[in-house]
């Protein structure tokens, strides 16, 4: 069914020409109003987008200072460390042990691997010693700026210059240099150091600024010491002065910190930029922000406003249209609505938004071509057809229960999804109305595709979001306090860190309940200034949290005020310290550790390169016994007690060590004076590229020889110094298998003094011990070097004879023994003895062919010639 919607008369009436102009003036005066909220909107977003970039900035700035300043503070710490410890060895103006003060700076620079060199110069500025440095290389430096501010620094503060290029390999460094005195304060020289250009470089690249931020470090003076930008690879003109004329007159208005927005001098692209002083120091960090990069979610948010507005007003316009056309149709006569009608029909066609009209049970009677291309279908094909059919969002019993309790003149504007004939879906804004037309209620209404609108509400929802998550989950805290110092607002970070809820904290809690007692002093000396002054930077104090644990924070303040200059609140950074300071105790305990281990005098510690000793301490001078100093440079050779054990020792130590291994032997070396030491040397390697080794060298000389003794004792007798029983079975046992592989013979002869216990009995158990004594002096004598003379106890004795051709040489060798055993023995206070042997023999193998048997057969033989008549010797038959 159709329609027919046009009027055939055109009639107005004075009401409608007075409701036309107030109508106009209205949607006029609402359109102006609209725009002019929608461009305060942008100018408000605009602004926060800009402080935002500036708070970023300024963050990153302290940060990266504070990240400086802790490199420079340790290469400072390894200057004082130097100082200290060679003002000892000052004599006049310069050095009188140039060799120690060669291993303090070798020493240092270990400790601090990121200094390209540490020296020393005389007062004269004439380089004495340093690493990296040839003993004939001749350096003056007197023509340097940091030579001439280190002399006139009075105070021996820590100078700091540079950029400057080196002499001797041609790379940029800064200089840090101190004063070195002697005890009574006369200049002696200047200790300093290079930080490498690279190294600052390093440092700044890992400062996250998006693709055209930039990240600069310079001297007060402008100078670039290094830059960063990851978009550009452009080598660094390193000492240039180029900079903008707003950063220098940023400077001239507060030289420690700022900010400011300009053109880059470098590459002439415009920045948000933020600046520090690194600490006291004359240098300066500056973070900045690519303007165009970092406003690019703005402009989007610019371009969503504006399209939100203009559909506003065409709604808006649209509207009023409708509203006015309704009056005229309310006040008009039916012929005029009809010609009107007609006249409009071709307007209803081709209008802008998709129009239709429908009946109060849903069915299409009339439509636009701009309605029909909008869901994809020829027009025709939609006349007649339920709403439903192309409705996503609401079924056709809900539609019809909707259009029944449509009133007339009623307008109702909702949103929905319209599915087109391909499938897809697309978002609608419907505005409609009800009206009479020929006694016909109908709905009129007009859909706009909103699809692309709603896309950008979402991307700006989620730009949103992604900036609100970036201010609460930042990694530093954020929160501002009122005039009182309470809470107003907190970020998720600094909540999660107090362990509170939002909830508990904002409007509730005061600053002070979570500071300790020293930190409540110090917010309530410096609140004041930021509300006085408006900034405070740098403030550490302890945040105690919920479970009573501390955490140490570094706290940026600024202050709100409103338009007449008054405090509002405060706006403060919050940044977890905790870490950092619990570091630099950390490493200042682990330097004094290993100065005390270093420098302990009970292990020797060298460092060996191409076996020659870099740097040694002073233990290794008490143990090898030499000079200080006098080791540096000393081939390892001179510690060994000769070329063979020295070249055994490379042999098997070096290729051990070079794959990474560990190292350790007891072996003897030589002192200085040619004595030997017994040494627990143990090592391993530091360098793989310079093969240097790490070597510490224990003296246990005293052991070795508290071990020899033990072994002695155990093994020989107490009386005589003659093998005992023990050491007798196992050279027995060894002669007998030496025997066996060399076909001869070996003789065990039993030996028992005759008159022992005469003399024992009658002189004492004293002179006894004497006549045993001499009577083992006289054995020993009287046998060759690979026989053994063994003492079982008592006046008891064997005799081992080894390498036995025959037995007549034992049998000579016996008579030998026998006569000198015969003669008279001196005793104390004129006392002599005289005692005699009788002796038992028995051959291996032929007597024996193990040890036990061949001791057994020899006892049997010397009991043999006791019962002949004593004074002789027999042998085992």
């Amino acid at each position: 069914m159709a329609v027919d919607l046009r009027p055939t008369v055109d009639l107005r009436t004075p009401a409608q020409g007075r409701f036309n102009r107030w109508l106009k003036i209205g949607v006029v005066a609402l359109s102006a109003l609209i725009s002019t909220l929608a461009v305060v909107s942008l100018k408000s977003s605009h602004d926060a987008f800009e402080q935002k970039a500036q708070v970023a900035a300024e963050n990153l700035a302290a940060t990266l200072q504070q990240t400086i300043d802790t490199e420079v503070l340790k290469v400072d710490t390894a200057l004082q460390s130097v100082i200290v410890q060679v003002r000892p060895t000052l004599s006049g103006t310069g050095l009188a042990e140039r060799s120690f003060a060669e291993s303090v700076l070798a020493g240092q620079e270990a400790l601090t691997p990121d200094l390209q060199g540490l020296r020393i110069t005389d007062a004269d500025g004439i380089v004495r010693v340093g690493t990296a440095v040839a003993a004939d290389e001749h350096l003056d430096l007197s023509d340097r700026e940091f030579f001439r501010l280190a002399r006139d620094a009075k105070d021996g503060g820590l100078v700091i210059s540079g950029p400057v290029l080196t002499r001797t390999d041609k790379r940029w460094v800064m200089v840090l240099a101190r004063r070195l005195a002697s005890s009574e304060g006369a200049f002696s020289g200047v200790v300093y150091a290079h930080m490498p250009i690279d190294h600052f470089q390093r440092i700044l690249a890992s400062v996250d600024v998006g693709p055209m931020g930039a990240v600069t470090l310079r001297t007060h003076s402008m100078q670039l010491v290094g830059r960063h930008v990851p978009s550009q690879t452009a080598s660094l003109p390193v000492g240039t002065t180029n900079v903008s004329e707003v950063l220098i007159q940023a400077m001239q208005r507060d030289p420690r910190r700022g900010s400011f927005v300009a053109t880059t001098a470098l590459d002439g692209i415009e920045r948000i930029t933020a600046y520090r002083q690194v600490g006291n120091r004359p240098l300066l960090v500056l973070v900045g922000f690519d303007r165009a990069t970092y406003f690019g979610l703005w402009r989007q948010q610019a371009l969503l406003v504006g399209g939100l507005t203009a559909v506003v007003l065409i709604v808006l316009l649209g509207a009023s249209t409708l509203v006015l056309r309704a009056w005229q149709l309310e006040g008009v006569q039916r012929s005029a609505l009809l010609r009107e009608g007609r006249r409009n029909h071709g307007l209803l066609l081709t209008a802008s938004d998709g129009l239709h009209v429908l009946t109060r049970d849903g069915m299409v009677v009339e439509l636009s071509d701009l309605f029909a291309s909008m869901l994809g279908y020829e027009r025709n094909a939609l006349i007649g057809r339920h709403v439903s059919t192309w409705d996503a969002s609401i079924d056709q019993g809900v539609i019809n229960q909707w259009l029944q309790s449509f009133q007339l003149g009623e307008r109702r504007k909702f949103a929905t999804r319209h599915r087109r004939s391909d499938g897809s879906l697309i978002d609608v804004e419907i505005h409609s109305a009800g009206v009479r037309i020929e006694d016909q209620e109908l709905v009129f209404c007009s859909a706009r595709d909103i699809t692309a609108r709603k896309q950008m509400e979402r991307q700006l929802a989620a730009s949103a979001q992604e900036i609100h998550d970036l201010y609460d989950n930042a990694p530093c805290g954020y929160h501002s306090l009122d005039a009182n110092g309470i809470f107003v607002h907190i970020n998720a970070t600094q909540l999660s860190w107090l362990g509170y809820t939002r909830s508990e904290v904002v409007g509730k809690k005061h600053a002070f309940e979570f500071l300790t007692e020293q930190g409540r002093a110090t917010f309530e000396r410096n609140f004041p200034q930021i509300k006085a002054n408006g900034r405070l930077d740098g403030v550490e104090i302890d945040l105690v949290c919920r479970d009573g644990s501390r955490r140490r924070v570094s706290i940026n303040s600024s202050a709100v005020l409103d338009a007449k200059g008054n405090f509002l609140r405060s706006r403060t950074a919050v940044f977890d310290m905790t870490e950092l300071h619990r570091t630099k105790e950390q490493l200042s305990k682990l330097s004094r550790e290993q100065e005390a281990m270093l420098d302990n005098d009970m292990i020797g510690i060298a460092r060996i390169r191409d076996r020659e000793i870099v740097w040694k301490n002073p233990a290794m001078d008490r143990i090898f016994g030499y000079a200080p100093g006098e080791m540096i440079g000393l081939p390892t050779r001179r510690l060994h007690v000769d070329e063979e054990t020295f070249a055994s020792e490379g042999a098997a130590a070096y290729p051990l060590l070079l794959q990474g291994g560990h190292y350790r032997r007891q072996l003897e070396m030589s002192r200085r004076d040619g004595q030997r030491i017994w040494i627990d040397s143990n090592g391993v390697i530091i360098s793989g590229d310079t093969g240097e080794s790490l070597w510490m060298f224990t003296d246990i000389t005293p052991i070795k020889q508290a071990q020899a003794h033990v072994e002695h004792i155990a093994f020989h007798d107490g009386l005589t110094g003659l093998p005992n029983r023990l050491l007798l079975a196992d050279r027995l046992q060894q002669g007998m298998a030496h025997a066996a592989r060399n076909n001869r013979l070996l003789a065990a002869c039993y030996l028992d003094l005759d008159g022992f216990k005469k003399v024992n009995d009658e002189l004492g158990h004293a002179a006894g011990d004497l006549l045993l004594q001499e009577i083992a002096r006289r054995l020993q004598a009287s046998i060759r070097a690979n026989d053994t003379v063994s003492r079982l106890g008592g006046d008891e004795f064997v005799l081992l004879m080894t390498e036995l051709e025959s037995r007549s040489e034992c049998l000579a060798a016996l008579a030998r023994i026998q006569a000198e055993v015969g003669k008279s023995v001196q005793l104390r206070d004129g006392q002599e003895a005289l005692v005699s042997a009788s002796m038992g023999v028995a051959f291996y193998p032929g007597n024996g062919s193990d040890p036990d048997t061949l001791l057994r057969n020899a006892d049997a033989a010397m009991y043999k010639a006791k019962r002949a008549g004593r004074n002789q010797f027999q042998l085992y038959d």
